[in-house]
């Protein structure tokens, strides 16, 4: 993590420089270039920071969980290139409870999760990807995630498999995307993530059920 987060301080002063250059302030696509790589050296620092602590249980904090899928989805959204003009990603977010939430790991699964999306449809015209929360039901203190996609969905014989260690549908991918998301939800969480459907040339569907904190708490 150190041999990480130094470099990575260093690059934030560079863009500081950058800053002062006399046309930073006018030029406004120079000045957004700056934002977007700002921003993603902050994440890669909260990157470095967590596996500084690998082996210890993660702090959790109370969270609107519908303002950590947010960030994501703008996060993804603002980005350019990874989102192709004929996709569509929608959110239909409804859950009103707080959840315990390392911010940091959830969000990596909600983005591990839309990037498994963004993948199924490149080959899909009119692409839509749609996040939707909801309180499972009055009293039961879930809340469940929803994240489906009309891609090209899974192939049946590999559905069993996903979330294995070292499997992967794609050529090139470590297969441990899906077993990372899984550990962060279950061990983390307390919750689940299952893959609710998927039908080749229809689409996938994950669900994540979190427990919210009670009324009590």
């Amino acid at each position: 993590a150190h041999q990480i987060s130094t470099p990575l301080s260093s690059l934030m002063g560079w863009i500081e420089l950058l800053r002062e250059k006399p046309d930073a302030e006018t030029d406004n696509e120079f000045a957004e270039a700056l934002e977007f790589i700002e921003n993603d050296i902050d994440r890669l620092k909260q990157i470095a920071s967590r596996y500084g602590q690998m082996g210890k249980k993660p702090k959790l904090e109370k969270c609107m969980i519908n303002s950590v899928i947010l960030d994501s989805v703008h996060y993804f959204c603002g980005r350019p290139g990874f989102l192709s003009d004929d996709m569509n990603l929608e959110t239909d977010l409804k859950s009103e409870y707080l959840i315990d939430l390392n911010t940091v790991l959830f969000s990596w699964v909600i983005e591990n999760l839309l990037k498994n999306s963004i993948a199924a449809l490149k080959e899909t015209r009119g692409g839509i990807i749609r996040i939707s929360t909801r309180d499972v039901q009055e009293g039961s203190g879930l809340v469940e995630v929803e994240i489906a996609d009309n891609g090209n969905g899974i192939p049946f014989a590999d559905q069993k498999r996903i979330f294995k260690s070292g499997f992967s549908t794609r050529r090139g991918g470590w297969g441990l995307g899906l077993t990372l998301s899984r550990r962060i939800v279950e061990q983390y969480h307390n919750g689940s993530l299952r893959l609710k459907a998927s039908s080749p040339g229809k689409g996938t569907t994950f669900i994540i059920i979190l427990p919210a904190i009670s009324e009590d708490a």
